[in-house]
C-alpha cells in the first residue's frame, strides 16, 4: 500500500531499506517468472513505485539495496562517473 485516505486526511508509506529489496526481490522473481534472461532496474522506478508522496529522501537507501543484491554476474549499465552511487539514474542489469 502506497498512501490511504482516513475521513480525508492522506496518509502515505515512507517506505524503508526492506521495502525497497523486497521489491528490486520481486521484480527480478517476477523477471525470472517469464523467462527472461536478466532484468534492468533504475533506481527512481523503484524508488517511483512507492509513490513520491511522501517527506524525506529515500534514494540512498534504494541504492545501497540495489547494490547489495548485486550478484557477481549482475552489472552496473550506468552510474555516473563521479563515483556517486546514490543518484536516480542508477541502472543495474540483475541476472535472473
Amino acid at each position: 500500500m502506497v498512501a490511504s485516505s482516513v475521513k480525508g486526511i492522506r496518509m502515505s508509506f515512507i517506505p524503508k531499506a526492506k521495502d525497497f529489496s523486497d521489491e528490486i526481490k520481486r521484480r527480478i522473481f517476477l523477471a525470472r517468472q517469464q523467462g527472461l534472461e536478466y532484468i534492468d532496474i533504475v533506481a527512481k522506478e523503484i524508488q517511483d513505485s512507492f509513490g513520491t508522496d511522501y517527506k524525506g529522501h529515500r534514494l540512498p537507501n534504494c541504492c545501497n539495496q540495489m547494490r547489495s543484491l548485486m550478484k557477481p554476474s549482475d552489472q552496473v549499465l550506468y552510474r555516473p562517473d563521479n563515483d556517486k552511487w546514490h543518484v536516480a539514474t542508477l541502472t543495474i542489469r540483475y541476472f535472473t
